[in-house]
């Protein structure tokens, strides 16, 4: 029995000083104490207790924010005219976008708000408008996170920005409901479907804020029609008027010409079956679509809808 004891002592201290991490090797150090001391069951309740104390210390290190963009790096799938774009291009920075990743609890919480709060007060950058959190690679809330979101909500308040909750799941949309963040009356929290339209909503805010009217405008800019554009060809332009919710082009189809955005918006959808779609770009006054197709000679690629 003593040699069974000292082979156990051999191979579960001796052989795993080299083999483990010290916080691992400290563990199994308390477990022995523990064990002869007190009990076995006991001995092994404080390890399992330890063991998930040190997992929780772990993973708290690991940082739940995957990089952070603004919005003058990263735009939303809208294609715009050249004075919106310079208009982005500008004021993007107003716009901080954090794809998330990982189970966000009570640790990962805590450092995503020191984030926030070090956006706030860099001074090196404009004034944060729009904080956008994609939750695409987010497994799971905690129910502690709750509590974080409260003091979110506090800081966004005190400091005039709204925050944007992208891609949650049916899980987190209950999980923060439960918890009174959503549906926020304020208006601080707002949820979209996906970062596209999250990014897309801040982007057309800041254009409203910062755009000029057309007195205001020099006659380079002032233009976003193609008529004014391109007098010369003005003549063989087909004018239509198109109710929203309507296919100009249909997926497989002859598209029938180029079509010139002179105002309103189009989304150009590529159809997956099953009723289902991927929003591939949304496009405004200013711009052109259908060249592809009439360049290539072929069938359409994608749906061409008002909205």
């Amino acid at each position: 029995i003593l040699n069974l004891g000292l082979s156990f002592l051999d191979e579960w201290l001796y052989d795993t000083w080299t083999k483990l991490k010290r916080n691992d090797y400290f563990v199994i150090v308390i477990i022995l104490v523990v064990i002869a001391a007190v009990g076995f069951l006991e001995g092994i309740m404080i390890g399992l207790l330890m063991s998930i104390f040190l997992f929780v210390l772990s993973y708290s290190k690991v940082n739940v924010v995957k990089h952070e963009l603004t919005g003058k790096t990263f735009h939303s799938n809208v294609e715009r005219s050249e004075y919106l774009k310079q208009i982005i291009a500008d004021h993007g920075e107003q716009i901080s976008i954090f794809p998330l990743q990982g189970f966000i609890f009570f640790g990962t919480a805590n450092r995503l708000l020191d984030e926030v709060n070090e956006r706030i007060e860099n001074e090196k950058v404009p004034h944060l408008k729009y904080l956008i959190f994609d939750f695409r690679q987010v497994s799971g809330l905690d129910s502690s996170t709750i509590n974080s979101f409260n003091k979110l909500r506090i800081m966004a308040k005190n400091h005039h920005f709204k925050v944007i909750f992208c891609s949650l799941n049916q899980d987190m949309t209950y999980q923060l409901s439960a918890g009174d963040i959503l549906p926020d009356k304020e208006g601080v929290f707002i949820v979209f479907d996906d970062l596209d339209h999250g990014l897309e909503s801040c982007e057309d805010e800041l254009i409203e804020q910062y755009k000029k009217s057309d007195e205001e405008l020099s006659d380079s800019k002032k233009a976003d029609s193609f008529k004014d554009q391109f007098p010369g060809i003005s003549e063989y332009f087909e004018e239509k008027i198109v109710t929203g919710n309507t296919a100009i082009i249909e997926q497989g189809k002859d598209p029938g010409g180029i079509y010139f955005i002179e105002s309103g918006r189009i989304t150009v959808r590529l159809d997956i079956g099953s009723g289902e779609g991927i929003r591939l770009k949304s496009l405004g006054a200013g711009t052109v679509v259908g060249e592809v197709s009439l360049y290539l000679g072929s069938k359409a690629s994608a749906s061409v809808l008002t909205k």
